[in-house]
């Protein structure tokens, strides 16, 4: 059922047009700790999305060490954020 709905997740994402990323939404989240604070903040369809990429890439990346850890061995690219990417791409160019 998780990989049929992942599938029902994927669709949907692809089918998005750039109208689509642009609507806004209203993001709620409890940001307390001790105490319950909610707050509500603007945003898109687009920017939530790429929020959910990069988390997801987070959690990529400790699963990653944890794999490792284990003797496990994955591509050098899994749980790498795109920005990381960047960087060390400049690094490999520099002079």
């Amino acid at each position: 059922m998780a990989i049929q709905t992942m599938h029902q997740v994927h669709n949907w994402i692809s089918l998005l047009d750039d109208q689509e990323l642009t609507v806004a939404v209203t993001v709620n989240a409890d940001v307390g700790i001790g105490d319950i604070k909610l707050m509500q903040v603007p945003s898109t369809l687009g920017r939530e999305l790429m929020f959910c990429c990069s988390h997801a890439i987070h959690h990529y990346a400790v699963l990653k060490s944890i794999y490792q850890a284990l003797g496990g061995q994955v591509s050098p690219n899994f749980g790498l954020a795109p920005s990381t990417a960047n960087h060390l791409r400049s690094q490999t160019c520099a002079p």
